[in-house]
């Protein structure tokens, strides 16, 4: 494909061109115009046309009404006319001549004066109608001859046959019913009847389809009639049984002395290759005009000018210029105007500059510029090859919006994935201190006995609960689905999740907001409403993306009214903003993925997200907003009746315990160890989980307590190795890390209880011992 546009693309060079004003003066002339009459354009412009235009100037001295440029001008559109011996200097020349009235925006109407250098077809079939009638004319004065020298006739004869013979062509003479009387050796060769086979027969015998067979009736009608000349194109059936297509020339021939048996000579010559040749060339062509209108990318040809040549329908999709506007401008109208002065030298040099390659291609990547003004990214793979002489080229001009946002979404999407594994590895370490703050807090209140130290304890113990409450959420929110199994859902009260994300959005509609002299008040609303049966890490991103919406759309500040009432079957959540607002056709397509009215730097995939995770819970969302007024965006979800059994609340301890604790973090050890001693049992310490399972193999316990992430061996391998010495042994595993608890039951036959951190040591001393007494109970 990349040598054929070039090759199509060249057609157009080979007439010469001259663009006339509404008043016939020349405006201007392409190079094969000038290079032909040894002229420049300055020689040319403003020049009356029958000045320039040598092979049409008969029209204007002679044939002023035939001319076919005023015929243009008379009937509005395109004519052609055919010239014929033009003398030019030394040499007879035939012309082809088509206008073209084409229409300049802001100008008006235009000729294009189109001329097109006929003589070597015309001078070649002057020379076969030369031929074929010298041929009749030779034969003619051998029939008259016999006639005058009769005894002369044997030699006529055969000088007659010797030339039927010689001449390529297929000779047949036939009489006045269409019976053959003379058959050529070139009839035998070309049809494969011998003449013994063929004479008598009729004429129309020789001929395949329905069609020819009639035209050849009518021809031989006509001549035997009166009419001197005929021809035809016709199927031919040979002795093999093939069919050939012939062309024919027909004329009238005496058969007799005295010229009253009228008949027909018929010469012919195979023509089917040269049939075949040019309805595959038409197959071609039409083919290569349906891909140039089927290629979704532009495709606009570029000479050795510069100047556009082709420009193809997507081309016009993509520029706005129609092909009769685009076509014959410079190729830098493609380029916004800082491109032109960046890459546009670059451009240019590529297809004007051919230099000592005869095939290039290159890529570039720049801004484009549409007719009416807008820039868009745009890859140009450019081709060019030299063909005759001349330098041509192809530019395929693709629009990369959509790949840039891609790319930049991408880029995005890894940031806020390193962000969540760095969010995730803070929420890990921050729990692991907020354990030991709660846990010392725990063995302080022991000790205390003074209302005012204990009501400063608990005060403390308070506000790291709080902390713990925030890492929890955060941690929630990064690891999205992390947190539970694919399909997991639960009985949710709603208004705990609505008051997380406010919390968790708080850094958006207060700190960012403030900093820059605003304020957004934000009020929840929520009634009591039932247990919604969802998914609440969904949840979260989906009341997210509104809350968020919601405050780019109050960028100088405002009021957000989050409010849940009971509604029929379910309940309905309306986030409602007094900020920007949307109008009707931007309401539209709201939901659409990518769709945004924030601009370039954001996604347009919150509402699309929103949407899909409202209908993964059977919901419905709905948006209403006024253009500067606010937008409320309504959530339905439906409620499912759904009991649930509580946890099961376990005592104090009964007895005294033996226990290994396994934990990388020396502060953190060391207060579980404190705790669990309190509590009246023995507690043995391992630093990592190899020290661990060495310390199981040479001592006694009731229950395990291990860390999960550690070195050399985290808690899970650590267990596996127990349960093969022990496998009754009850082991509790903790974590600070939210991905580890993706597990909504333990790991069968390892694992008991997975307990997270920072640690609840009310359900961590209730885990021990019913986990111990059931195993004394075995």
């Amino acid at each position: 494909m990349d040598e054929l546009f070039p090759t199509l693309l060249a057609r157009g060079f080979q007439e010469e061109i001259v663009l006339l004003s509404p008043d016939l003066i020349v405006q201007y002339a392409n190079e094969r115009f000038l290079s032909a009459h040894a002229l420049d354009q300055n020689q040319v412009h403003n020049i009356p046309c029958h000045l320039i235009l040598e092979n049409c100037r008969r029209f204007c001295e002679e044939f002023v009404d035939e001319c076919p440029v005023h015929k243009a001008m008379s009937i509005g559109g395109p004519t052609t006319a055919t010239l014929r011996d033009v003398n030019q200097g030394k040499e007879i020349r035939h012309f082809k001549i088509h206008i073209y009235p084409v229409e300049l925006e802001g100008h008006g109407r235009f000729y294009l004066h189109i001329t097109r250098d006929i003589t070597d077809r015309i001078e070649q079939e002057r020379l076969r109608e030369n031929m074929w009638m010298e041929i009749l004319q030779q034969m003619e004065d051998l029939y008259n001859k016999m006639v005058q020298e009769g005894n002369k006739l044997d030699r006529l004869e055969h000088r007659f046959e010797h030339l039927k013979d010689s001449a390529p062509l297929a000779l047949v003479a036939w009489d006045q019913e269409g019976l053959v009387r003379q058959w050529s050796l070139n009839a035998e060769i070309h049809l494969g009847w011998p003449a013994a086979e063929a004479l008598g027969q009729p004429f129309v015998h020789f001929f395949a389809s329905g069609a020819s067979q009639k035209r050849i009736e009518q021809i031989v009608q006509d001549i035997t009639q009166g009419q001197e000349l005929d021809y035809s194109v016709n199927e031919n059936r040979t002795a093999s049984g093939d069919i050939i297509v012939c062309e024919w020339y027909h004329s009238a021939f005496f058969l007799d002395e005295g010229q009253s048996m009228r008949g027909g000579m018929s010469m012919g010559q195979d023509i089917t290759e040269n049939v075949i040749t040019a309805q595959a060339l038409h197959r071609m062509e039409a083919q290569t005009e349906a891909l140039l209108r089927a290629v979704d990318d532009a495709l606009v040809g570029v000479n050795h000018l510069g100047r556009i040549t082709f420009w193809n329908q997507a081309a016009e999709r993509l520029f706005g210029w129609t092909a009769e506007s685009a076509i014959g401008r410079e190729i830098e109208i493609l380029l916004p105007a800082q491109a032109v002065l960046e890459q546009g030298p670059s451009l240019r040099r590529f297809f004007t500059d051919p230099g000592g390659e005869s095939t290039r291609k290159k890529i570039l990547e720049t801004q484009a510029v549409q007719r009416d003004g807008t820039f868009f990214p745009a890859r140009l793979s450019m081709f060019s090859a030299r063909l005759e002489e001349q330098h041509m080229g192809i530019l395929v001009v693709r629009d990369v919006s959509e790949i840039k946002r891609m790319e930049r979404l991408l880029s995005q999407s890894e940031k806020m994935r390193s962000l969540g594994e760095m969010a995730s590895g803070v929420g890990h370490d921050v729990n692991n201190y907020l354990t030991v703050v709660l846990g010392n807090l725990e063995l302080l209140k022991g000790s205390l006995s003074q209302k005012a130290d204990m009501d400063l304890i608990e005060s403390v113990e308070q506000a790291a609960r709080r902390g713990v409450q925030r890492t929890a959420e955060l941690q929630a929110f990064v690891q999205g689905d992390a947190g539970s199994k694919e399909g997991e859902w639960e009985l949710t009260h709603v208004d705990r999740l609505v008051r997380e994300v406010v919390n968790l959005t708080r850094f958006r509609w207060k700190d960012q907001t403030e900093r820059t002299g605003h304020t957004i008040d934000v009020a929840i609303d929520i009634q009591e409403l039932p247990p919604v049966m969802l998914r609440a890490s969904d949840f979260r991103e989906l009341l997210t993306n509104l809350v968020l919406n919601a405050v780019e759309a109050m960028p100088q500040g405002g009021r957000l009214h989050i409010s849940g009432r009971p509604e029929g079957n379910g309940v309905r959540i309306k986030v409602q903003d007094n900020g920007l607002g949307m109008s009707s056709r931007e309401q539209t397509r709201v939901f659409e993925p990518f769709f945004t009215t924030k601009g370039p730097t954001h996604a347009g995939m919150g509402l699309t997200i929103a949407r899909n995770v409202a209908r993964r819970h059977s919901g419905e969302l709905s948006i209403k907003s006024i253009k500067g007024s606010g937008t409320t965006v309504s959530l339905f979800l439906p409620t499912d009746s759904v009991s649930s059994k509580g946890p099961e609340l376990v005592g104090n301890k009964a007895y005294s315990l033996s226990i290994l604790l396994i934990e990388d973090e020396e502060p953190v050890r060391d207060m579980l160890r404190r705790f669990l001693e309190r509590a009246g049992h023995k507690v043995q310490e391992a630093h990592n989980g190899r020290e661990g399972v060495d310390m199981f193999r040479r001592g006694q316990f009731d229950v395990v307590v291990t860390d999960h992430g550690m070195p050399e061996m985290n808690g899970e391998e650590a267990a596996l190795r127990i349960k093969k010495f022990d496998p009754d042994m009850p082991v509790i595993l903790m974590s600070g890390w939210a991905g580890d608890l993706d597990r909504d039951k333990p790991i069968s036959g390892l694992i008991e209880e997975f307990i997270p951190k920072p640690i609840d040591f009310e359900r961590l001393l209730a885990t021990v011992h019913r986990l111990a007494g059931s195993r004394r109970g075995k």
